[in-house]
């Protein structure tokens, strides 16, 4: 084989190796309490994987296994490396409100909102939300009282995902009526360092 032409079989199997990489060795990174810079809620104890009362995870009939659970106005913070290309999860008013509450979800990316629902009530189904990162260092949430005070104003945000691949992950949807065990429920707080 000619000199060049291993050059060029060599170049094309390091573009094909990255290129496979890039889709199959990138990785989706759930986001949780623990991780987070700064978190604050308009009333109660924020949770992982449970609601600001401490049960399953349940925004209209959709139960979810990882997710955070919050009370407007609530804020919270995770720092990014920059890598990171997607976020994905799904938002909406805890199933424990019986139909009660109003919420809005904001997301800023370095400071910038580039993501605002429109009022989310209770019972209504989860909204689900992906959105490209662009090399962000800050991720922030903001949840809103709907406009109308923040009684009932129980916010989960479930599925909560960064992730690394090129392509826009598929969602990794819920599932209607299943029944959640309770798994780590108890209230995490972020360090403050």
């Amino acid at each position: 084989m000619h000199p060049n032409q291993t050059k060029h079989l060599l170049c094309v199997i390091c573009v094909a190796a990255l290129a496979f990489c890039s889709t199959v060795c990138a990785a989706d990174t759930r986001l949780t309490l623990p991780q987070a810079s700064r978190v604050s809620v308009g009333w109660g104890t924020p949770h992982n994987n449970a609601s600001i009362d401490g049960n399953p995870l349940r925004i209209g009939d959709v139960s979810f296994e990882q997710g955070i659970g919050l009370h407007a106005i609530a804020e919270l913070v995770f720092p990014l490396d920059g890598v990171q290309r997607w976020l994905t999860f799904y938002a909406g008013v805890d199933a424990e409100q019986n139909g009660n509450g109003s919420v809005g979800v904001q997301v800023f990316l370095d400071g910038k909102k580039v993501y605002e629902s429109s009022v989310l009530r209770g019972g209504q189904k989860p909204v689900y939300v992906s959105l490209p990162l662009n090399g962000a260092k800050e991720l922030r949430f903001v949840g809103t009282d709907g406009g109308d005070g923040i009684g009932g104003d129980h916010l989960d945000l479930c599925n909560l995902r960064v992730s690394d691949k090129v392509n826009e992950p598929t969602p990794d949807g819920p599932k209607k009526n299943q029944i959640i065990p309770m798994a780590d429920v108890s209230p995490v707080m972020p360090k403050h360092g």
